[in-house]
């Protein structure tokens, strides 16, 4: 009986020792498992965080190129991206070079967001109407409006030239293309009314300058503003920012659009996709609008502004240039576009009188 237990009590021993090994077996495998996972988390967690680097970077690249002060990323690309620069730069140099030469007067206001921001008055004598003229994205008053300056001044125009936020010697940090600028314009419109109440009012602008007047038109301003004038203007934010990257860095996708629109969110509050001209054009029944496009245009296709004019419900018409480029339809047919201009004008000015 005694034998019988004393091997009861080997056996169990034997078997106690088994687990013990089989366990310290386990454990031992298990740790060697670990420690070859880690170095794998720490590669996928590297590279994780290089891949969300990147798409940090590359995010803001485009942002910067898109929504930023004209910069160097912006110029290179552009320079790429045109055909003829040598030609763009001798009609920028010569707007500027005839703005120069006439006498203009600076002035400045302060924005509802606080911002500064510069105009410039180029008077004449014994005005007949008062136009706000609004320039184009990394544009400049001088060079999108030197040429065409005289004409305005010499036909009875009291001309304020406004610097867009974000550009020249305004303040601000991110282009909303027409979002934000537009309400800019409504607080230069209060300004502009101050200094001369007794004359017609007219919003002028050029690119992103036609697509911030014509998306003021559908604010209640139809007692103030006598009429728009929109040269090449484009239907929405959204879809002209997308262009200009499929453009200039190759083929905008929608989670590059969505990165973009979250970056200028997150810092000023804004997405392009939440306004449009074209929303503007069926709100405005009473401002008339004069459309001008060239129909060589490769930047702001020539559609755009087509399409605006077919949006919109208030009395409208449209001059489509042909030969012309991009913000160069009143140099292509100079004289279509003034006799044009001077007819809307003699139609419209005194729309508001009585």
């Amino acid at each position: 009986m005694k034998k019988t237990n004393e091997a009861k009590s080997a056996a169990g021993v034997k078997r106690t020792n088994t687990s013990t090994n089989t366990q310290k077996t386990g454990t031992a495998s298990r740790k060697r498992r670990r420690s070859r996972l880690v170095p794998l988390k720490l590669a996928a967690l590297s590279a994780g965080c290089l891949a969300a680097g990147a798409a940090a970077l590359y995010t803001e690249v485009v942002t910067t190129a898109v929504a930023r002060r004209k910069n160097k990323v912006m110029d290179l690309l552009v320079s790429r991206a045109l055909s003829d620069v040598s030609t763009e730069q001798q009609t920028t140099e010569e707007s500027v070079r005839i703005m120069d030469s006439l006498p203009t007067e600076e002035t400045s206001i302060v924005n509802r967001d606080g911002l500064t921001l510069k105009g410039h008055w180029l008077h004449t004598e014994s005005p007949r109407r008062m136009l706000i003229m609004v320039h184009g994205w990394h544009g400049g008053w001088k060079s999108d409006f030197g040429v065409s300056a005289p004409f305005y001044r010499d036909c009875g125009s009291e001309v304020l030239y406004v610097e867009q936020r974000c550009h020249g010697e305004s303040e601000g940090k991110l282009i909303s293309y027409g979002i934000r600028e537009r309400f800019d314009v409504l607080d230069w419109i209060e300004y502009a009314r101050s200094v001369h109440p007794e004359l017609p009012l007219y919003l002028c602008g050029i690119s992103m300058g036609a697509a911030t007047v014509l998306m003021c038109a559908g604010d209640p301003i139809a007692d103030k503003v006598t009429a728009i004038i929109a040269d090449c203007g484009y239907t929405s934010p959204a879809e002209i920012i997308s262009s200009s990257i499929s453009g200039l860095m190759g083929k905008a996708t929608d989670v590059t659009m969505a990165a973009v629109n979250l970056n200028c969110k997150l810092r000023e509050g804004f997405d392009f996709d939440e306004y449009s001209t074209l929303i503007a054009m069926e709100k405005d029944t009473e401002i008339p609008v004069f459309f001008i496009h060239g129909d060589e245009d490769d930047f702001v296709p020539v559609r755009m502004s087509m399409e605006n004019y077919m949006a919109c419900c208030a009395p409208c018409e449209i001059l489509i240039v042909h030969g012309a480029n991009h913000g160069t339809s009143y140099l292509v047919d100079t004289d279509t576009y003034q006799k044009r201009t001077l007819a809307f004008f003699d139609k419209w000015d005194d729309r508001l009188k009585g």
